[in-house]
């Protein structure tokens, strides 16, 4: 008997230790952090200024996922491949940008007749949906001189069972496209009356809240004079609309039906 307890008691901590192990000992944790820093240049020759505030993976996440998203999102705001040290990687960036500005892109304005002047502004921003969705938000702002300067925003989707992108494909039912831009069509309306403005070509950049999906344009990419180039446009498609066209197994169907049960 004492033995049998022994054996219940041996199996039950290792059943724990195992749990813990599960939770906690695979090295997978995804950890945010905020990484900011500002450099400003300005003299007789130099008018610089760059301003960074990023949420990237802590340093110490580990795991298939986090080593993913790491890499995706040092490339996609910086053409960087991730370092160690998410600072280092701001600073590398920053060094970069002020050694072409000086050497380069600086002469050739003067050249050009525009204001000596650079400024750029980069945001990125993580909003984790579920245990299975992440949005990601990178907005831009870059002048170099003239009478205004250009915003742009992209945003991304994660699957956080594998770490990789969600595109359109992998979301929308085959043969969709049509009906998706039929419905940005209607979306954009919104914005301009122009009887030329039938239809509107998905592009990719899209954005998941609990009330539907954002598509998201630069003002270039929308060939209508009513829109000024510069501006980025939000096309919001409502959840009872965008929902017939996903593919009904896929997670981002899964966390808008839920959404959308729940609010009724």
């Amino acid at each position: 008997m004492q033995i049998l307890k022994l054996t219940r008691n041996f199996c039950l901590l290792l059943g724990v230790a195992m749990c813990f192990s599960g939770c906690f000992g695979r090295g997978d944790k995804l950890v945010w952090d905020e990484y900011s820093t500002t450099r400003s240049v300005e003299n007789d020759s130099v008018r610089f200024f760059v301003d960074i505030s990023i949420d990237f993976p802590k340093n110490n996440s580990r795991g298939a996922v986090a080593d993913s998203l790491r890499h995706f999102l040092s490339m996609a705001l910086f053409s960087i491949e991730c370092p160690d040290n998410a600072d280092r990687m701001v600073e590398q960036y920053i060094d970069t940008v002020y050694s072409n500005y000086c050497l380069d892109m600086r002469d050739f304005r003067r050249a050009a007749g525009f204001t000596d002047a650079f400024r750029e502004e980069i945001m990125g921003s993580a909003n984790q949906l579920n245990d299975s969705l992440l949005c990601y938000d990178k907005a831009v702002y870059l002048y170099y001189g003239g009478a205004q300067g250009q915003r742009r925003v992209q945003s991304y989707v994660f699957n956080l069972h594998t770490g990789r992108l969600i595109t359109e494909d992998d979301m929308l039912k085959a043969d969709m496209q049509q009906q998706l831009a039929q419905l940005l069509a209607e979306a954009l309306a919104q914005y301009t009356q122009e009887e030329a403005m039938q239809t509107i070509e998905p592009n990719g950049n899209f954005l998941v809240l609990p009330e539907g999906l954002i598509w998201r344009y630069d003002g270039y990419e929308l060939n209508t004079f009513e829109i000024p180039a510069v501006e980025s446009v939000d096309l919001q498609i409502p959840a009872e609309k965008i929902l017939p066209l996903l593919k009904e197994d896929g997670l981002v169907y899964k966390f808008l039906k839920s959404q959308n049960t729940e609010t009724k």
